[in-house]
């Protein structure tokens, strides 16, 4: 598991060659967030975790959604409704979508 943003095709391939040499299975979560609202959040936090507004413009401008094209054997998009719900999407590699499902903020902070 990598948990980082790797806004770019390019920044994902090397571990994406590298968990599939051995055979991994490789799966994206895209968080599907629009600007003004990432901006927001991050302007919620404190300390260290808060990251400077050039920072999040500046990924958000490279930002490049996964693709099956890299790689990718799964690729989940993942949003926020109402400040309070996860929504996932799984994509297939031929555009279709399949069933939602969903995930309480509270649910996710205790797994």
């Amino acid at each position: 598991m990598i948990d980082k943003t790797n806004p770019t095709i390019d920044e994902r391939l090397p571990f994406i060659t590298a968990a599939k040499k051995p055979g991994f299975e490789v799966v994206a979560y895209y968080f599907d967030c629009p600007f003004k609202e990432a901006l927001a959040r991050n302007n919620q936090r404190k300390g260290k975790a808060k990251i400077p507004e050039i920072g999040v413009k500046g990924t958000a401008k490279k930002l490049q959604p996964p693709s099956f094209d890299e790689g990718f054997d799964k690729i989940f998009i993942v949003t926020l409704h109402n400040d309070q719900y996860f929504y996932t999407k799984e994509y297939q590699p031929d555009g279709s979508q399949a069933a939602d499902s969903d995930i309480s903020n509270d649910e996710a902070r205790s797994k």
